[in-house]
């Protein structure tokens, strides 16, 4: 049985923390039990051989390791995992503390608390205080930092009061509503992105009242004026002019926003845009293109050596629709280390199933998408239909009998898939079934020799007035 706990969290350390970790399990400030350290060890002499594809044995193995000379107690070795685990995690959290400079001195100022050191408390409460007003970065989190260290101070009880407290009292609640209308701000964009993409109502309570009492704070953080014309961008999507100064203001003030809020508010841009290509906006794709060329320029869409699937899919997807071909390549080649191993082969079969459309080799394309496996039902869902648009493309090359049996099954095979899914919104099952339902009809009117200039033209306006079907422009574009 693997120890699936253990590998998750050894395999997200770096080498040169593996070697941090054992000198942190064999210290015995931290663990005084050697059957520990000797689990450790057995564990270790494994992931040394092969860092990415290290397997870590069954119980048994960990067992006879650990206790050559005694028979196999499952109860005593899961005991002994757990414990070691339980070291583990207090060692990702002294990595945390260890190079988090601002985490470290929130926790020391506590401690002194605790102890009643109060000359010390007040002055390191003060002196980090001091530091984040001063600091050039005021996010979200900064004010609810202040709120607390200054609560902190007001309250303390060896800290006599004064009339002074009265204008302190008045920061820490500012401090605190700044934090609240911020955080609210971001739920409120992200709530009318969702209701945007999946086509669902979200009730937001104090909408009205926290667009209202954040204009008073518009000039207190940038954040402000971000988040509301991220809303107001959201309501007004035919504004290009709107849009184009949200994009300016952003990136003209990277510096006063921490890496946390930049890609937070860097997504909702991205969203936007997308939503904007959705309402028919012809600039939409370059625009997205360009912002993404943006976000990788400027460090913020590769976090912690990490970037998301769908980020990596739709720079290609992009890419390719504006026949960047070989920007693309180059884009897949550089940066797929930077994907989730789980899903590093299923994007970069996906971009060159893409990349091969684009180019009309649709054989090489099938070949691509039939190997590509997601196990996330959108990114799944996503690659099926363009498996139909594959095969469409293939019919209509090569019109016969047969090849329009193999593609309406395969479709009808998508379509079962599809409705069989019960995890995906009403919207999504709606908009590729949309699609669906029109690619069939189109291949039908094509088979029988119908499709006439009538035809088209009814059927191409009918796709137009549907704001709910998947891949809206290329179905126009079959009718053309």
């Amino acid at each position: 049985m693997k120890l699936s706990k253990i590998e998750l969290l050894l395999k997200a350390l770096k080498k040169h923390e593996l070697q941090l970790l054992e000198k942190f399990i064999s210290s015995p400030y931290f663990n005084s039990k050697k059957d520990i350290t000797s689990l450790f060890i057995f564990f270790y002499e494994s992931i040394k051989k092969d860092k990415f594809n290290f397997n870590l044995g069954t119980r048994e193995d960990a067992f006879s390791y650990v206790y050559p000379n005694e028979s196999f107690n499952k109860i005593k070795i899961t005991k002994l995992v757990s414990e070691l685990v339980n070291l583990i995690q207090q060692f990702y959290v002294n990595q945390e503390i260890r190079y988090n400079n601002h985490l470290n001195k929130k926790i020391f100022i506590s401690s002194l608390s605790s102890r009643n050191l109060d000359n010390q408390f007040f002055k390191e409460s003060k002196k980090l205080i001091s530091q984040i007003k001063a600091s050039p970065v005021q996010d979200a989190d900064t004010h609810i930092d202040l709120h607390l260290l200054q609560k902190a101070l007001h309250f303390h009880q060896g800290e006599p009061t004064s009339n002074k407290d009265l204008e302190s009292l008045a920061e820490i609640q500012k401090r605190l509503d700044i934090y609240y209308l911020l955080s609210k701000l971001q739920l409120i964009c992200e709530a009318n992105c969702l209701h945007h993409t999946y086509k669902e109502q979200l009730d937001i309570p104090m909408l009205d009242t926290v667009k209202k009492l954040s204009l008073q704070y518009e000039s207190t953080s940038i954040l402000f004026p971000l988040y509301l014309n991220n809303l107001s961008n959201f309501q007004n999507l035919n504004d290009s002019e709107s849009f184009d100064s949200l994009v300016s203001i952003f990136f003209k003030n990277l510096n006063l926003l921490s890496k946390k809020e930049q890609f937070s508010i860097f997504i909702l841009i991205l969203n936007t845009a997308g939503i904007r290509i959705n309402a028919g906006h012809s600039d939409g794709i370059r625009k997205q293109f360009e912002l993404y060329r943006m976000g990788l320029d400027n460090n913020i869409l590769i976090r912690n050596n990490r970037i998301t699937p769908q980020s990596f899919t739709n720079i290609v997807g992009l890419a390719t629709n504006l026949n960047e071909i070989t920007w693309a390549k180059k884009f897949i080649k550089n940066n797929s280390k930077f994907l989730p191993e789980s899903v590093i082969e299923a994007c970069i079969l996906f971009s060159k199933g893409k990349i091969a459309f684009k180019q009309e080799k649709y054989d090489e394309t099938l070949h691509f998408l039939w190997n590509c496996r997601f196990d996330h039902i959108a990114f799944d869902i996503r690659t099926k239909s363009f498996i139909i648009r594959t095969l469409f493309e293939i019919y209509n090359k090569n019109q016969t009998s047969e090849q329009y049996d193999f593609c309406i099954g395969q479709i009808l095979t998508i379509e079962k898939f599809i409705r069989r899914k019960k995890d995906l919104s009403k919207a999504k099952v709606s908009a590729y079934l949309n699609f669906i339902k029109i690619t069939k009809k189109l291949l039908k009117l094509i088979a029988n020799n119908n499709l006439t200039r009538t035809q088209a033209n009814n059927l191409r306006t009918k796709i137009s007035k549907n704001e709910n079907v998947v891949a809206k422009e290329w179905l126009i574009s079959k009718l053309n």
